[in-house]
Order: C-alpha cells, then sequence, then structure tokens
C-alpha cells in the first residue's frame, strides 16, 4: 500500500504512518466503529492491530458476501476475496 500510494516504505508499521491511518479508517468504515471506540494494540509482528467488538467484525465478514453493497474497485475487492 506505501508503494502504491507513493507514501515513504520507511516507518510504514507505524500507527502515525499514512498506510496504518488508511487501514484504520477502511477498519472504522467497514466494521460501523467510530474510530475512538477501537483499541489499538501491536501484535507479535511489530504492525497495529485494530480491536472492534465481535458483533461488528461479524458485520464486517458478512459484507464480504453482499459484494453488490459497493461499487468501484472495493466491489472488484470484495469479489476477489470471496
Amino acid at each position: 500500500l506505501a508503494k502504491a500510494s507513493g507514501y515513504p516504505l520507511s516507518g510504514y508499521e507505524k500507527i502515525d504512518h499514512p498506510v496504518q491511518q488508511e487501514i484504520f479508517k477502511f477498519i472504522a468504515d467497514f466494521t460501523a466503529v467510530s474510530p475512538e471506540k477501537i483499541k489499538i494494540g501491536i501484535d507479535g509482528c511489530g504492525v497495529p492491530v485494530f480491536a472492534v467488538p465481535l458483533k461488528n467484525g461479524a458485520l464486517a465478514f458478512a459484507k464480504l458476501s453482499r459484494p453488490d453493497l459497493f461499487s468501484g474497485k472495493l466491489k472488484e475487492a470484495v469479489e476477489t476475496v470471496v
């Protein structure tokens, strides 16, 4: 994502890097959780992980079964994942 978006590759694993901020915004949108309610931790790989309530995580997975809910590149991505 960093390379494709023209962001610096250095520090991509840090929460304040544009890559992590894009991921964070997408997680908030896709799970329907406001950003201030998402917990952020670091797993064994050193990159941020985002914790959302189980029902919202399930909602995100349910959305993957409905590519018709999306358009453009996001629809293509959901269809590819499915």
